[in-house]
């Protein structure tokens, strides 16, 4: 089975799937009024069966749900696919689905607890997915992307908001068989980076938008240079530089083995391919923070389960070196740094059916040296709970999801899990 979260961040490989399946979609009306969704006691009602798994595995009920994490929301068919700090509280983005876990119309949760969740009125959010959550000056912007059957049609969409309650659509000019992945901040303003996909076709490139002061997308323009991503996974903002990264597989030319490239930019206009890291070789970076003087990047090694997970580390951005990661059978989908250590996400791949899998967490002080934790310590340890997020407000650690599989549960499950944190700091 292939790791679930390459169909994650890697949009363009599932836009095939998504066009032809939502072929039968109706528009969905948002609701009349938000609604909140208050914490419960009850461990949840889930089950672990991902992808080809003949059988679902069982239920995730009291007597073996994680004792530390508490069921904040749960909420189905629906995905969620990102959760952040906020101007008040803390945001969680996705979608609501119908059974075959296509994307009916975009789901935006906020809490100021992470114990309380009210979905957010979205206008325009009919066959919509939210894909990122960013803060760009004082607002916060949610990107993604709508597969439109009636028109036959793929096109990018936004929504912006000062305070994570009220929000508002964000014009994307000429956004049509394009999808927004990620909004990068800069001290010479922001861009946004996607990638191109027509509808019922598999899409791939690399597409960047200019993103004025107010919140406006400028024209998308494709960056069509040699050696460049097959898609794009994402991007930051580090050591004076726009960088972006994606799979290059096979690569160099004549390779068999998959590979990441990744691409500088000064002013997000003018790009170019930087030079093959032999660190990188067979690996796939899925994400890259910046800890001031030193770049995380994390990711796996192999084209399916079992996977191995993956850690690299650099001065520069541009000179790669391995770290020392666990070679458990595990992927890393995400990596966070708090200002003291990083703590990366992903999950168990030992079991080439996809059954078995549950959320894992890794900690570092360095970025090179990992420690994989216990299960129920970093993560809740929820067997068929795909985890995307994890983050703290006021002394609380929430972590967000899907599960997949539930015999009980037409489609994906959403769910949000949190616990308190003496003296406030992230374990």
């Amino acid at each position: 089975m292939e790791p679930s979260f390459i169909q994650r961040g890697l949009v363009w490989r599932s836009l095939a799937v998504v066009g032809i399946a939502l072929s039968s979609c109706s528009t969905v009306v948002p609701t009349a009024a938000p609604e909140t969704r208050v914490a419960s006691t009850p461990a949840p009602t889930a089950t672990a069966t991902p992808g080809p798994s003949p059988s679902p595995t069982p239920l995730a009920t009291a007597g073996n749900a994680p004792t530390s994490w508490t069921e904040v929301f749960d909420k189905g068919p629906a995905v969620l696919n990102d959760i952040s700090a906020g101007a008040n509280g803390l945001l969680a983005a996705g979608c609501l689905a119908n059974a075959a876990g296509d994307c009916e119309q975009a789901l935006l949760l906020g809490s100021r607890d992470g114990m309380t969740w009210t979905e957010a009125r979205l206008a325009g959010a009919a066959h919509a997915s939210i894909k990122r959550l960013r803060r760009i000056g004082d607002r916060i912007v949610a990107v993604g992307f709508v597969v439109d059957d009636e028109r036959k049609e793929v096109r990018s969409i936004a929504w912006a908001s000062a305070d994570g309650v009220r929000w508002s659509s964000v014009p994307t000019a000429s956004s049509m068989n394009t999808t927004l992945e990620d909004v990068i901040a800069s001290p010479t303003g922001a861009i946004a980076i996607g990638g191109a996909a027509r509808y019922a076709s598999e899409g791939g490139g690399f597409v960047v938008w200019n993103v004025s002061a107010d919140g406006t997308f400028g024209r998308p323009r494709d960056i069509e240079i040699a050696g460049r991503p097959q898609g794009v996974n994402g991007g930051i903002w580090a050591f004076d530089r726009f960088l972006a990264w994606g799979p290059c597989g096979p690569c160099p030319s004549g390779d068999s083995v998959r590979s990441t490239v990744l691409m500088s930019s000064v002013d997000g206009g003018a790009w170019k391919v930087l030079p093959p890291s032999t660190a990188f070789h067979g690996g796939s970076v899925t994400e890259v923070v910046d800890a001031g003087h030193r770049l995380v990047a994390v990711g796996f090694e192999g084209d399916s389960w079992p996977t191995s997970p993956r850690g690299w580390l650099s001065t520069d951005g541009v000179h790669w070196d391995v770290a020392q990661v666990p070679t458990d059978s595990a992927s890393i989908e995400s990596v966070a740094f708090d200002g003291k250590r990083f703590v990366a996400l992903g999950e168990d791949t030992s079991d080439p059916s996809g059954g078995s899998s549950s959320p894992v967490a890794w900690v570092s002080n360095d970025g090179m040296a990992w420690t994989r934790l216990p299960p129920d310590d970093g993560l809740p340890a929820l067997t068929g709970f795909r985890v995307i997020g994890r983050v703290e407000v006021a002394g609380r650690v929430c972590s967000a999801g899907t599960f997949y599989g539930d015999p009980r549960q037409s489609g994906p499950l959403a769910a949000i899990y949190c616990h308190d944190v003496a003296g406030g700091s992230s374990g």
